[in-house]
């Protein structure tokens, strides 16, 4: 018999792990979907534009699927990047001319006041239930690679 892991371009989630996943997403959806409102609201007041974000991901096999997220930024914030290049935390002078695989900013001025509530207590990411519920991601498992990440 093969092992799941032997090749990830093959691997299929077990029976017993799928059955979980869909009952506490849906669990998790129906006890939180208050929680939900309310941060559509409070993203809604304070900056215009979608309340969800959505990017695209890589996940087991290699599959690239879409994420969703609450949005935690100014709207615009992917195209700021570029010109943030030299406050990069991973930013080093001798290798200026090379592209860095990593971004991160401390602090990013992009994230927005309630951005920064919802990335510390995680609540940014309840919509990935969905995610999970459509089979794309698990309860328990591997941060999916932004497409950038698995390319290196």
């Amino acid at each position: 018999m093969k092992h799941p892991y032997a090749n990830a371009y093959d691997y299929v989630l077990p029976v017993y792990k799928r059955f979980f996943d869909l009952v506490m997403a849906i669990v998790l959806l129906i006890i939180t979907w208050p929680i939900w409102m309310l941060i559509a609201i409070l993203i809604g007041v304070e900056t215009k534009g979608q309340v969800i974000y959505h990017t695209k991901r890589v996940g087991a096999g290699r599959k690239v699927f879409t994420l969703y997220k609450f949005r935690t930024m100014c709207i615009g914030a992917d195209r700021m990047v570029g010109d943030m290049a030299h406050l990069n935390v991973y930013h080093q002078d001798d290798l200026a001319d090379k592209a860095l695989i990593f971004n991160k900013f401390e602090p990013d001025f992009r994230v927005t006041k309630i951005g920064n509530f919802l990335r510390l207590s995680h609540l940014d990411e309840l919509p990935q239930l969905f995610n999970v519920i459509k089979g794309e991601m698990s309860i328990v498992a591997n941060r999916p690679l932004e497409c950038y990440e698995a390319d290196s």
